[in-house]
């Protein structure tokens, strides 16, 4: 049960460490350098992702260069821009933790709400990291403490999107292992595992097993889960039995087949 039970996070991603005081420092002296610049901000990114700008009713369809200079686009930019300020001013103090935390999941749950997904999220990264280099002293210093603050914003604002363990998103996981919802969502996931192994190795439960299987992959897809990740859950799951089962040969074939089955019925719902 241990070893489901941190499974479960899997889903969710690497939680990665706090920026340190130093590190902090390389974010916002750089970040001082371009955030007067809020319109050349957002002008990159719609340039570089026009299906960000198409989220965007007011901007939706429209050449950037006839948009980029009204105030309707000035008044995003700033918005945008002021967000992000906000936060940056807040890294590398622990105690601004939790406030970090609550600007950043109201960003994904209200993000969510307007059907933004979490590969946009990712195309915003990369247009911001391509003007910040193209804009700001950029050594490795500065690229990894960016790295490590943007992988601290999308783990929290990623399950906020995807609806992924949305309450565990951001936390360390020695303080929510022993929690009542940490163990739900564990129960959860082998009791399920093993309603389909129970009903594996007898044909007259095919269709049981193929329904099962299909709303498993249909609900995932609801909530944003990807084929990728599904395919990091097989790989941990096996990693866990050959350390804690007898793993010979027959063992590995038959877990390997019952898994492929199953994937031929989950992976097309995604």
């Amino acid at each position: 049960m241990k070893f489901f039970a941190v499974l479960a996070l899997c889903i969710v991603g690497a939680i990665a460490s706090p920026l340190t005081a130093d590190e902090a420092s390389l974010v916002q002296s750089s970040w001082k350098a371009v955030s007067h610049n809020e319109v050349e901000i957002l002008a990159a990114v719609f340039a570089a992702y026009p299906d960000i700008q198409n989220k965007f009713s007011q901007f939706a369809g429209k050449d950037l260069a006839s948009i980029k200079d009204t105030g309707a686009f000035a008044t995003h930019a700033t918005r945008i821009v002021s967000f992000l300020s906000e936060v940056i001013a807040l890294s590398g103090n622990t105690s601004n933790a939790a406030a970090v935390n609550s600007l950043v999941s109201k960003l994904g749950d209200d993000h969510k709400a307007r059907g933004v997904s979490a590969a946009q999220f990712g195309e915003f990264r990369t247009a911001l990291v391509a003007y910040l280099q193209a804009n700001v002293s950029w050594g490795d210093n500065v690229a990894a403490a960016w790295n490590k603050a943007l992988d601290n914003t999308f783990a929290i604002v990623v399950p906020h999107i995807q609806n992924k363990f949305s309450q565990f998103a951001g936390k360390d996981l020695a303080s929510i292992k022993d929690t009542g919802a940490f163990a739900t969502h564990a129960t959860r996931i082998v009791s399920f595992l093993s309603e389909v192994i129970a009903l594996s190795g007898n044909d007259s439960n095919a269709a049981a097993v193929n329904s099962l299987v299909s709303k498993l992959g249909d609900d995932h897809k609801a909530r944003g889960v990807s084929a990728a990740q599904f395919g990091e859950f097989r790989t941990a799951l096996v990693a866990y039995l050959q350390a804690n089962v007898s793993w010979g040969d027959n063992v590995a074939a038959a877990w390997n087949k019952a898994l492929d089955n199953t994937f031929a019925i989950v992976v097309p719902r995604l």
